[in-house]
């Protein structure tokens, strides 16, 4: 809730005031470590976020929606298990490919994605060689708190604090919805609750429009 609330009154230095000719209405959107600019590289990071979240949302859905198993060992043999698994050269081959997707760095999302794929790889593999965890067959996901998760850590592997990255959801969400908007050098405005506005600069507006259809397919905005 936090976080929120802070991010909902960031969200107030992107609006214009509530009087169309007040000193505020012309100044345009105002800029800052949580209010950042749509710019194209940006924009690029921000669509890379939302894909890395989108996938990990799935990955987390669809664990949920599968039935949980009953457990067939004891925690002792389970733990058994788990230790001879990870001599064994079947899960030598997996932490192998793994190794080679994330040697030598590269795109923070795809790495991520790696990461995903791998944990995805192991927990298969773990079920299939010692069956369900006994310590977590009787529990209910928290899914609400691993798709707060996703959404952080997306956030951060494209070099976005957790704010930040939902402001920009905040601003992009508007403006997309608007269309056909008409923008020249003033910029756009569009009016948001009550008597204020969302405020565009005619950059951003021209950096933003060519992904809003990709954007808003993957925005998922967190409930107050």
């Amino acid at each position: 809730m936090r976080v929120r609330v802070s991010v909902l009154c960031a969200a107030l230095a992107a609006l214009w005031a509530s009087a169309p000719g007040s000193a505020r209405a012309q100044a345009g959107p105002r800029f800052d470590a949580t209010v950042l600019e749509l710019t194209p590289e940006m924009l690029d990071r921000f669509g890379k976020a939302l894909q890395a979240e989108e996938s990990s949302r799935k990955a987390i859905a669809a664990s949920a929606a599968a039935p949980v198993a009953k457990a067939t060992k004891s925690k002792q043999e389970y733990d058994n298990c788990q230790m001879q698994l990870a001599m064994s050269p079947e899960f030598q081959e997996t932490m192998s490919e793994f190794s080679k997707a994330m040697g030598g760095g590269g795109d923070p999302a795809a790495m991520q994605k790696a990461a995903a794929t791998m944990q995805a790889k192991m927990d298969a593999l773990l079920v299939k060689s010692c069956g369900p965890d006994p310590s977590k067959t009787a529990r209910k996901p928290d899914v609400g708190g691993q798709m707060r998760t996703a959404q952080s850590e997306a956030a951060k592997a494209n070099s976005f604090t957790d704010r930040q990255y939902a402001m920009v959801k905040e601003r992009v969400t508007p403006l997309c919805l608007a269309d056909p908007v008409t923008n020249d050098s003033a910029g756009v405005r569009i009016r948001g609750d009550g008597n204020v506005f969302w405020v565009y600069t005619s950059d951003e507006v021209e950096a933003l429009k060519p992904h809003c259809d990709e954007f808003m397919k993957l925005i998922v905005h967190p409930k107050p």
